[in-house]
C-alpha cells in the first residue's frame, strides 16, 4: 500500500513580486500625492488624512491580493 505525500507549493504573493510592502507602501504614497495634487480631483481629498487613507488602501490591498502568512 502507497501512501502519497501532500504536495507542498510554495506561497505565491503579487505583493512581494513587485518588491514587498515597502515598495507597495511607496506606491500608493506617490499615488495619494498625485491625487492630492492633481487641480482636478484634488480637493476632493484635502478634507481626508492622506496617511490615514494610505493606510487603509494598504489593508485593502494586502487583504485581497495576499502577503506572506505571519510565521
Amino acid at each position: 500500500m502507497s501512501t502519497t505525500e501532500p504536495v507542498i507549493r510554495a506561497q505565491w504573493s503579487l505583493i512581494e513580486e513587485c518588491g514587498g510592502e515597502e515598495r507597495l507602501r511607496a506606491i500608493l504614497q506617490d499615488f495619494y500625492d498625485a491625487l492630492y495634487n492633481d487641480v482636478f480631483v484634488g480637493f476632493f481629498f484635502l478634507p481626508h488624512d492622506k496617511q490615514t487613507l494610505i493606510e487603509h488602501q494598504f489593508a485593502y490591498v494586502t487583504h485581497h491580493i495576499g502577503k506572506r502568512p505571519q510565521e
